[in-house]
């Protein structure tokens, strides 16, 4: 999704300046992560707002945010 794919790169840019080019798998990680949580984030919002309380929307958002960025870290290695 856009949104995400911005808030990747602006993070990954912005960490490569923060980090003088070293950390490069915690920069992937770390953007991923900010990607990951956009996209979900406005896929969850659209999708299922109004049909579930807002705790389990915000809990879900969370989950499956973390699950994703878990399976780049296990392949990462």
């Amino acid at each position: 999704m856009f949104t995400g794919d911005i808030a990747n790169n602006y993070v990954l840019a912005k960490m490569k300046v923060w980090t003088n080019g070293r950390y490069i798998s915690a920069r992937f990680v770390i953007s991923t992560l900010c990607g990951q949580m956009m996209n979900t984030a406005v896929f969850y919002i659209f999708g299922l707002w109004g049909m579930i309380p807002t705790r389990v929307l915000t809990k879900s958002i969370i989950v499956a945010s973390l699950s994703k960025v878990s399976v780049e870290l296990i392949l990462l290695q």
